[in-house]
C-alpha cells in the first residue's frame, strides 16, 4: 500500500492558476505584431514626381558635385529638423545603418534618411528652435518652429523668392510633418524642379494622392513634410508657452507648400505567416487593426 502526501497548498495554487487561465481566455481578442517595429524609407516624392531612396541619394551626389541646388536637399533639410529622434553620440564611429537612434521606429527611419543626404547635425546648428509639437494619434502631425542662425540657413530650406523676403533676424520657419490625407487636400501648391512653385488644382493634387496610395498598397507608411515661412508681423511666438503652440498651429493650414512625400517601411516578423496558417487551421479568425490608411491595412493582411 502506497501513501501519498498532498500539500494544503496544493489545490489553492491549482485554483488561482485555473481562474487566472479563465480570465484570460474570457476576452476572445488577441493581438499579434505582424512587424519588428524596425522601419527604413524607401522612396520620396519631389512635388509630381516618385523616386527611390537610392535614386535620391545619387541625384544629390551629383547636385553637390556640379554645384546645383534642387528638390532633394530641401526635403532633406525639413527631415531632417522636423523629426523627434536622435543619434546616440557615443556611437558616432559606427556605420550608419550601426547606429543607434534614440526615438519613435517612424522617426529613426526618417532620420536615417536624411542622413544618408547630407550631415544632421549641421542642419540642427543653423536653426534654433522655439516652438514644439509632439506627433499625436489625434492631429496626425508634429510641428517645430524655428528662427534661422544667419541667411545661409535659409537657402538650405526655402526657395529663393521667399529667401530674398525672409528677415533672418525676426521671421520664424515652421516644419510640419503629418499623414497625407490630413492636409494634402487642403495645400495650395507644391514645390517642382528647380524649387519652383506649383499651384494645385484637381488634376495636380490628384498625382500625390495616386503617389500615396500606390506606396500603402505596397505595405508602405507615407509622410508628408513642408515648411512655411511666418513673417514676424503675423505671429507671436513665446519659448516654453502654451499660447505659442496654439499660434503655430493657426500657421498651419493657410497658405501650405508641401515639399515632399517620403515613404517607410516596417520589416515583417518572419514567424508571422507560420502563425498565421496555424491559427487559421485551428479555426481563429484573423483582423488587421492599423492607423494608417485603408490600402495599407489591405496590404499587411495579404
Amino acid at each position: 500500500m502506497a501513501i501519498a502526501f498532498v500539500p494544503e497548498s496544493v489545490p489553492i495554487a491549482l485554483a488561482a492558476s485555473l481562474t487566472i487561465t479563465t480570465n484570460i481566455m474570457r476576452n476572445p481578442c488577441k493581438t499579434l505584431k505582424t512587424a519588428q517595429n524596425q522601419m527604413y524609407a524607401t522612396d520620396c516624392s519631389l512635388g509630381t514626381k516618385a523616386i527611390t531612396t537610392i535614386v535620391a541619394a545619387a541625384d544629390m551626389i551629383t547636385s553637390r558635385q556640379k554645384g546645383h541646388d534642387n528638390n532633394i536637399m530641401q526635403l532633406r533639410a525639413v527631415v531632417g529638423l522636423c523629426n523627434a529622434g536622435e543619434f546616440d553620440a557615443t556611437l558616432i564611429h559606427l556605420t550608419l545603418h550601426a547606429r543607434e537612434i534614440n526615438g519613435h521606429a517612424t522617426y529613426q527611419a526618417i532620420l536615417r534618411f536624411s542622413k544618408s543626404l547630407g550631415p544632421v547635425q549641421e542642419l540642427v546648428q543653423m536653426w534654433r528652435k522655439w516652438v514644439e509639437i509632439p506627433f499625436d494619434s489625434q492631429n496626425k502631425l508634429m510641428i517645430r518652429v524655428f528662427s534661422a542662425m544667419d541667411e545661409k540657413s535659409l537657402s538650405v530650406i526655402l526657395p529663393p523668392l521667399v529667401v530674398a523676403q525672409h528677415d533672418c533676424k525676426n521671421d520664424m520657419l515652421l516644419t510640419m510633418k503629418c499623414g497625407p490625407g490630413v492636409l494634402i487636400g487642403r495645400c495650395e501648391s507644391c514645390i517642382l524642379e528647380g524649387r519652383t512653385s506649383c499651384i494645385l488644382d484637381n488634376e495636380t493634387r490628384a498625382i500625390p494622392l495616386d503617389i500615396k496610395d500606390s506606396w500603402c498598397s505596397q505595405d508602405k507608411r507615407v509622410i508628408l513634410f513642408a515648411p512655411k515661412a511666418l513673417p514676424e508681423s503675423g505671429i507671436a511666438i513665446v519659448p516654453a508657452s502654451n499660447a505659442s503652440e496654439e499660434e503655430a498651429m493657426k500657421h498651419v493650414l493657410p497658405s501650405l507648400t508641401p515639399v515632399g512625400l517620403v515613404a517607410i517601411k516596417n520589416t515583417p516578423r518572419r514567424e508571422i505567416p507560420h502563425v498565421v496558417r496555424t491559427l487559421r487551421r485551428v479555426g481563429i479568425r484573423l483582423f488587421v487593426a492599423t492607423g494608417d490608411f485603408k490600402l495599407m491595412a489591405q496590404a499587411i493582411a495579404q
